[in-house]
């Protein structure tokens, strides 16, 4: 989604721009988009009933925002032939007959972006690409990895993790929180003055050694 006014991107549960207010409309391409990685023109194929864009090239595949959980959350497909092409003759995870010629950063097909690449879920050990306004980017059997890492207990492993991690940050958040309320305790009861007269000790003290220094040195 972006900004009909100022162009600028935001979350596709917004309505209203987070900075002008200006009305948010759909950035995506219209039509067949290309490849990230060979830069071929994807085919739309359906899978569990979600439509999907599949490279007939190097089989690489890219996924809607919300559109990879929902595979995932459902056991795979056996065997089946595409028809969109004579290129498809393997399911999703099967062997390819051209491996993506590309590597390095890859490029939204959406916004043009360049997307970030991260390990899905922490623990999957499968590195995707990502735009965060449009979708993932998998490269040929990277789907088949993941498919065997939610099919093992991946997921249900992952969210629990996450929560555990949410609730450490709530703790440390809460732990930093109550030592500012308590050093801002600590100040009240020094009274307003309490930071100037410590400077002024500090001074008299430093001066207090040059002093001590100077008739060392001298006597």
């Amino acid at each position: 989604m972006k900004c009909s006014q100022c162009n600028r991107r935001g979350s596709s549960n917004r309505s209203r721009c987070l900075y002008c207010g200006g009305k948010m409309v759909s950035d995506k391409t219209s039509g067949p988009i290309q490849c990230c990685g060979c830069q071929s023109e994807m085919v739309e194929v359906e899978q569990h009933g979600t439509l999907l864009d599949v490279c007939s090239n190097c089989e690489s595949i890219w996924f809607d925002n919300g559109e990879l959980e929902v595979i995932l959350e459902k056991p795979p497909y056996p065997d089946q032939p595409v028809s969109e092409g004579d290129a498809f003759n393997h399911r999703f995870g099967g062997v390819a007959s051209i491996e993506s010629t590309q590597s390095g950063v890859r490029f939204c097909p959406h916004c043009a972006k360049s997307m970030g690449q991260l390990n899905y879920k922490r623990l999957s050990g499968v590195i995707v690409d990502v735009c965060r306004f449009h979708g993932v980017f998998l490269d040929h059997l990277e789907l088949q990895k993941l498919q065997d890492f939610a099919a093992t207990g991946g997921l249900s492993q992952a969210k629990t993790r996450i929560k555990q991690e949410e609730t450490q940050q709530e703790k440390r958040q809460l732990e930093s929180r109550n030592r500012r309320r308590l050093q801002a305790t600590r100040n009240v009861r020094r009274g307003p003055n309490f930071g100037t007269l410590h400077a002024k000790r500090v001074r008299y003290g430093n001066w207090a050694g040059d002093v001590f220094a100077f008739l060392k040195k001298h006597w």
